[in-house]
Parts: C-alpha cells; sequence; structure tokens
C-alpha cells in the first residue's frame, strides 16, 4: 500500500522543548510552530483507519524557498539551516497516529531538501509505502541511483534486523528520466523489487 500527498508551505525543523524548573522536577515545555501544525492538519485529511502497523519506507522531498540570486531553470540543493534530520522529524510526528500507529516503524526514512524550481512552490512532498513482502528497493534522485536497501531484513524475525543500504558510486540513468535540456527534474522515486 502506498500513500503520496504534498504540503504546502514554507518547511521548518521542529522546535526543540524548553526546561521549567518546577516543584515537582524539571519539565520540559515545547511550541508547535505554525508548519508543524499545518503539518499535522494535513496528515489528519489523509488519516487512514486503522493507521498502518507494519514497516513503512518514507521518502520526504522538501522544497525550499527560492533566492532571487538562483537561476531560473536550475535545481540546486539547499546547503544551509534547517537541516534535514529536523524538519524530517516534524514531518514524522505528523504521521503518527494519523497514518502509521508509531514512528518507529518508519524502517527507511529518506529526506531530501532542495530549492523549489520556478514552477514549484515551497513544502514537503511525502511518500509513504507500507513493506509487507521481501523486497530490494532503490532510491533514485534526478536519474541517479542513491542506492538499494534490502527490506528482507526489516521482515524476518529477530531483534535487531536492521536493512542493509548499499551505496554506488556510479551514476545511473533511468531510461526515460531525466531530461536535462529541457529542464524536466524528477523527484525522488522509490522502484521495488521483490527479492
Amino acid at each position: 500500500m502506498t500513500l503520496s500527498f504534498f504540503v504546502s508551505g514554507e518547511p521548518e525543523a521542529q522546535g526543540v522543548g524548553r526546561a521549567v524548573g518546577t516543584p515537582a522536577g524539571p519539565r520540559i515545555f515545547r511550541r508547535k510552530k505554525p508548519w508543524e501544525r499545518h503539518l499535522s492538519l494535513v496528515c489528519e485529511e489523509h488519516r487512514q483507519t486503522p493507521p498502518w502497523g507494519g514497516p513503512c519506507l518514507l521518502l520526504a522531498e522538501f522544497l525550499m524557498p527560492r533566492t532571487m540570486s538562483l537561476p531560473k531553470r536550475k535545481s540546486v540543493c539547499h546547503v544551509v539551516k534547517p537541516d534535514c534530520s529536523n524538519m524530517l522529524k516534524a514531518v514524522e510526528d505528523a504521521l503518527k497516529g494519523r497514518i502509521i500507529r508509531d514512528d518507529a516503524l518508519l524502517v527507511a526514512p529518506l529526506p531530501v531538501k532542495r530549492y523549489a524550481r520556478a514552477d514549484e512552490g515551497p513544502g514537503v512532498r511525502i511518500r509513504l509505502m507500507q513493506v509487507d513482502e521481501p523486497k530490494l528497493l532503490s532510491v533514485y534522485y534526478d536519474g541517479i541511483l542513491l542506492g538499494e536497501v534490502n527490506l528482507s531484513s526489516c521482515l524476518t524475525a529477530g531483534p535487531m534486523r536492521v536493512p542493509s543500504i548499499s551505496h554506488h558510486a556510479e551514476q545511473a540513468v533511468l531510461p526515460g528520466g531525466y531530461d536535462d535540456a529541457a529542464g524536466d527534474e524528477a523527484s525522488p522515486e522509490l522502484q521495488e523489487r521483490p527479492l
């Protein structure tokens, strides 16, 4: 089962808590940012009943607002704050209890961060895939094979089994995929194959 949707708005990192001393001991308070509240509302619209309970893959593509100095037809990596891991945590928390039972079920979360193209608005594109059988998952971005995840180890019984990720140094272009001359840039893709 797969689910894909887009949340518009400027992605932000999840806020950090503030420790406050109370007579009962220290407590940590954290106020949700407007982005986190908006993300939760959109995830609520895609609520699954009951929430998914098995291992899941998450691909979160963060489209950051463009600056005026960027070329119009080219997608450029976003290498300034906020960082991917903090933005991903906000997405995981918004999914928890609405679409997936717990964020611990995400066995292969993959955040990707880039500037939005001129024809795109800022936001996050979320793709979830529930894993129900052993698979080899290939992750492509702009026609380049980023790596493969062997999901069979996630589905076998036993403690401490994690997916193995093999990274490839060579560029692998998908047939009919990325066309640089036309300015068509592919979004991250998940391709699965049975083992």
